[in-house]
């Protein structure tokens, strides 16, 4: 698995390399553009069913009370912005 992973994201630094490199798509607003569709593509996975996240959507802990989730800016105002593929779920399913 791991020379799995380490073939993947060769593949995918290459595609960056490609089409001119992490500074050029984050001026144009690819970068944005491809984590919002890789971040969209994760939550429907959750969504589905097709996508477990430990603690929250598999085995999650009912009896936790913890700070309040805080609310994520919307995909594609900052393209290194940090998406939770757990906050749907946890907006849905409070604690």
């Amino acid at each position: 698995m791991t020379a799995q992973l380490a073939d993947r994201a060769w593949s995918l630094f290459q595609d960056i390399e490609a089409e001119g490199g992490i500074r050029a798509m984050v001026s144009d607003g690819r970068w944005a553009e491809r984590l919002a569709q890789a971040h969209a593509q994760r939550q429907a996975q959750v969504a589905a069913g097709a996508k477990a996240i430990l603690g929250v959507t598999l085995y999650p802990d009912t009896s936790e009370r913890g700070a309040p989730v805080a609310r994520p800016r919307e995909p594609g105002t900052d393209p290194l912005m940090a998406l939770r593929d757990a906050a749907p779920f946890e907006e849905q399913n409070p604690v």
